[in-house]
């Protein structure tokens, strides 16, 4: 039985690096950045109110995802503590449609072959005297919809944010719904963890269409493990085969997921880096 000490300490240790003192500027030398262009449409900040949204008949749009070979990136970047994250990001990403960040920067810049043709959805989480963090979701085509909704940590007392965003997908009249998580991650329990949670399952319960679901979910014990279990065979999710498994663990717990309905993974892959406490994951999907 694990004694109060070691469960008081988890928390810290999925921290780790995490709460390192932000740099400032994020930049990286030798390389070409640039700000995306900016998502401006309205925000839903209720889970119920997101859901309407999303439920609404859309108008037809230009800019649409591809419904085949849509590529996907997901990596939590420790907040841009070590610039090598920039040159990382640059090499993984290989033109991908959807780059899901965690503890990211609202104003930060990227390299410039990805931010020239991508538009950012932020949904503000931590915040310090400097810099605002929190998710970022880059996507090649405008969002129909998004939604920030937050939970607070229990004992920080510092937000921790969902970002939803919607997008219309190519040769087909069906939506996708895109989910950024940051998990809740200082709690004694799992309340405020299953209130997040539950924020989700408000969200994409009456969503009929595809769905990605992926972020750093904190999923550092069993008991937080099985309730984003229940929450994915509940909207029949399911998770891809990594090709090869180098996501970060905590005592044996994987911290970063993605789960997939209505799509086809085919390539899977994470890959170890040293420029975040987390590893990137990498798929591709088909509708």
């Amino acid at each position: 039985m694990k004694t109060i000490r070691q469960i008081l300490l988890l928390p810290a240790l999925v921290c780790a690096g995490s709460c390192a003192v932000l740099p400032d500027p994020w930049e990286a030398d030798n390389l070409d950045l640039t700000v995306s262009r900016i998502y401006s449409g309205p925000v839903a900040t209720d889970a119920a109110d997101c859901a309407s949204q999303i439920a609404l008949e859309k108008p037809e749009t230009p800019g649409e995802l591809p419904a085949e070979d849509l590529r996907l990136v997901s990596w939590n970047i420790q907040k841009g503590a070590n610039s090598r994250w920039l040159q990382d990001l640059e090499r993984i990403e290989q033109g991908s449609e959807l780059l899901l960040l965690q503890e990211a920067n609202d104003a930060m810049a990227i390299p410039r072959r990805a931010g020239s043709r991508l538009i950012s959805s932020f949904a503000p989480g931590y915040r310090n005297a400097r810099l605002r963090t929190g998710l970022m979701t880059y996507s090649a085509s405008v969002p129909l919809t998004q939604c920030n909704l937050i939970t607070l940590e229990p004992w920080l007392r510092t937000p921790k944010a969902t970002l939803v965003t919607e997008y219309g997908l190519s040769q087909t009249d069906q939506n996708l719904v895109v989910v950024n998580v940051h998990g809740v991650n200082f709690s004694f329990g799992v309340t405020e963890f299953q209130r997040q949670i539950d924020q989700i399952r408000t969200v994409l319960e009456s969503h009929d269409g595809p769905i990605v679901l992926a972020g750093d979910f904190n999923t550092w014990r069993g008991r937080r493990a099985r309730i984003v279990e229940t929450l994915v065979r509940d909207l029949s999710l399911h998770a891809p085969d990594f090709g090869r498994d180098h996501r970060t663990r905590v005592m044996g717990w994987p911290l970063d997921h993605v789960y997939v309905r209505g799509l086809t993974a085919g390539q899977v892959d994470s890959e170890p880096v040293r420029s975040s406490d987390h590893n990137p994951l990498m798929l591709s999907l088909a509708l």
